[in-house]
């Protein structure tokens, strides 16, 4: 048995979808890229965590309980509580996370949650299939957070783009790989800080359960964003990415008036009109964040890239994580 290694974990980055899924049925398309984060695992006297970036450690005989830990440690912490009941962990662990450089900056609860299970499993030589990683991500997560569909943890740990479909309550979340359309290149703008994705999510939620037209507004979406997904899988031309891409940023605007503009933030405006002709589109729930471009070929998307910077952006063409 190994007493120690070290591994990467990506992150993820939403293309399309966010509020597509909250509809039975909604469809979604998720890339899960690099760099992404370091992990250092090794069997120890005690448990150790350490998150250097966000300084922050814990070291303790005995896991604390979940309600005494607050933010990342929050997801370190429920990844190993899961881990010690499913795993044969013979001893205590120390494990370090550390943000690789020029990781985009996403939100890293699920990378974090993701990479603990994996290095334990590792670590402890299990053979454990990628459904059941993701069974135990998605409890660790879950635990810590409380809510949330679950597909940030199925394309960490599945690589790649991943197809994202909602189930209907009864059926979980479906998440399978689905190649991007050939030559396609996704570039990240930085259009401000992270917003966080709960409340943007249930104050569309709220309001499309109270107003028929927030509703309509929602099932619109749900079919423009179900047409984009199609188009940056399948194309079947750059023409039908671009008419795609336009249809499901007009649907985004009637959901964004419905919550007051919290969603294409000036900021994010501002980000997408710096993109000039190329097609963009939010990442994720929107209201700050990354906007996404599309490019038809990696040098368009350096060109793309270098034209955010020379906005004033902070930019980067992705890279997607290999297949798991």
């Amino acid at each position: 048995m190994s007493h120690q290694l070290t591994l990467q974990i990506p992150v993820k980055v939403m293309l399309a979808g966010e509020y597509a899924l909250l509809a039975p049925g909604g469809t979604g398309l998720a890339l899960a890229v690099v760099p992404g984060f370091q992990v250092e695992v090794a069997m120890a006297a005690q448990w150790q965590i350490s998150l250097p970036d966000l300084s922050l450690s814990l070291g303790a005989q005995h896991l604390p309980d979940l309600n005494d830990c607050t933010g990342a440690l929050r997801y370190v912490v429920a990844a190993l509580q899961v881990a010690a009941t499913r795993l044969p962990l013979a001893h205590p662990l120390a494990i370090t996370l550390t943000s690789m450089p020029r990781r985009v900056p996403v939100g890293a609860s699920a990378a974090l949650v993701a990479g603990t299970l994996v290095a334990a499993a590792q670590l402890a030589e299990t053979p454990i299939s990628t459904a059941a990683l993701m069974e135990a991500s998605l409890e660790a997560h879950g635990q810590a957070q409380g809510s949330g569909s679950g597909y940030d943890v199925a394309t960490i740990l599945l690589g790649g783009s991943v197809l994202l479909i909602a189930g209907d309550g009864s059926i979980p979340l479906r998440a399978h790989p689905a190649p991007l359309f050939p030559g396609l290149t996704v570039v990240a703008a930085q259009a401000g800080p992270a917003a966080a994705t709960g409340p943007l999510v249930e104050a569309v939620l709220s309001r499309a359960a109270s107003e028929p037209a927030t509703q309509q507004a929602l099932a619109a979406h749900c079919d423009s964003t179900g047409e984009l997904v199609e188009a940056l899988s399948a194309g079947p031309d750059w023409q039908t990415i671009a008419k795609a891409c336009q249809g499901a940023n007009a649907t985004l605007e009637a959901l964004d008036r419905a919550v007051g503009g919290a969603i294409l933030t000036p900021s994010v405006r501002a980000t997408m009109k710096a993109a000039g002709a190329f097609p963009v589109r939010v990442s994720g729930a929107g209201g700050g964040d990354l906007v996404i471009g599309f490019a038809r070929d990696a040098r368009e998307g350096q060109a793309l890239a270098a034209q955010w910077h020379a906005a004033g952006f902070a930019a980067w063409p992705l890279e997607l994580a290999p297949l798991r």
